[in-house]
């Protein structure tokens, strides 16, 4: 599979004028799907993560070291049905990024934390990205819902990937 994305990014993506959408982008680190697209071209992109120690490793990461990811954003949201702050479920995993809106963790003891949400249309007029090329949703069965506001708001990518576990 990761060929095959590889192939098909590299087919559809124009790195000078397409735009990457990361919807729960973890840490960035393996294994990301999109971190060899994103360090290998630093494609314009805004990639969205909630719980912040992935956040801080992501943040860290993409550093605009020396302009190398002048284009690479991060913001510490989840997408949500509203703009505000939301109850998040982070799952006991080893480096704390296993978290979902909903409490459908494999480990139904997850603590609640709250963090930072938006609409997908008050982030896009809140920041005024181009329409994404490619929207990555990693969230953890809840990816529903940040594809359907950004069809809903009329943005349609060229390539919609989410993660599945089947």
């Amino acid at each position: 599979a990761d060929v095959q994305k590889r192939a098909i990014l590299e087919h559809i993506f124009d790195v000078e004028k397409d735009f990457l959408l990361v919807v729960g982008a973890s840490t960035g680190g393996w294994p990301d799907p999109n971190q060899w697209f994103i360090e290998k071209y630093a494609p314009k992109s805004l990639l969205l993560e909630p719980l912040p120690a992935a956040y801080d490793k992501l943040a860290k990461r993409y550093e605009k070291k020396n302009g190398r990811f002048a284009n690479v954003d991060v913001a510490r949201l989840a997408v949500s049905d509203k703009t505000g702050q939301t109850d998040f479920f982070l799952g006991n995993h080893r480096n704390g990024t296993n978290s979902s809106l909903l409490n459908n963790l494999p480990d139904m003891s997850a603590q609640k934390v709250v963090v930072d949400c938006t609409t997908y249309a008050d982030l896009y007029q809140a920041r005024k990205f181009p329409v994404p090329c490619m929207l990555y949703t990693d969230m953890e069965g809840c990816d529903e819902i940040a594809i359907e506001q950004v069809l809903d708001f009329g943005h349609h990518p060229k390539i919609i990937d989410f993660e599945s576990n089947k």
